[in-house]
């Protein structure tokens, strides 16, 4: 069963059964009707791009198993994109909207 805690190594969350690290940390809200909404937030800080395909898994593990609807990356590229079960932008639009 996944479990919710601090990573021993690298301040990171949810943590699988095989002790895969799925989240860098978690921002969260109440929306118009009262409803807490859970973002999980994933650092990419690299030179290379961002590996899409982790992404897509990640985010999908993350709908599947804890129903979280859109995992969050920070990046420190200038992309913004923007899909159904994640989304990519800058740590400088993020930091903005915190």
């Amino acid at each position: 069963m996944p479990l919710i805690r601090i990573a021993p190594e690298n301040m990171g969350y949810i943590i699988t059964k095989d002790e895969e690290e799925l989240v860098d940390g978690f921002a969260w809200y109440l929306d118009r009707s009262n409803r807490l909404v859970l973002l999980a937030v994933e650092a990419k800080y690299t030179q290379k791009d961002v590996d899409i395909r982790e992404i897509k898994r990640k985010a999908r593990i993350l709908k599947e198993d804890f129903h979280i609807k859109r995992l969050i990356v920070t990046t420190n590229h200038k992309t913004l994109e923007i899909e159904e079960d994640y989304a990519i932008i800058p740590a400088e639009i993020f930091l903005l909207l915190m």
